[in-house]
């Protein structure tokens, strides 16, 4: 387990990013079997709201992790692996946003 706050903080974070993240996935999946699904992001705020709350906990959950580890010398597991998951999310992130830009071809 961590042992600082801020290791504390980033597990949680990473935990609320990706219930957020499932939770904004089931509601697409039923909208799409109830016939009412909107295939744009921001008119269908059932959808935007935990999604966009997942990234941001996400993200969050990343940069705290990395004060955490650098400054404050945290050393669990836990902490390590939901690095790992918030780097996956920057870089998707990322590259979403160079492909709208079109820098990068789309995902």
């Amino acid at each position: 387990m961590p042992k600082t706050k801020l290791g504390k903080w980033t597990v949680w974070l990473i935990v609320t990013c990706v219930v957020l993240l499932v939770i904004g996935n089931l509601v697409r999946v039923a909208q799409d079997r109830a016939g009412i699904g909107d295939w744009t992001f921001f008119t269908n705020l059932k959808r935007t709201f935990p999604m966009t709350g997942g990234l941001v906990a996400g993200l969050a959950g990343f940069f705290a992790g990395l004060v955490a580890v650098w400054k404050e010398k945290e050393r669990s597991v836990i902490v390590f692996i939901s690095l790992a998951i918030g780097l996956l999310l920057f870089v998707m992130f990322v590259a979403e946003l160079l492909s709208i830009a079109g820098i990068l071809p789309p995902i």
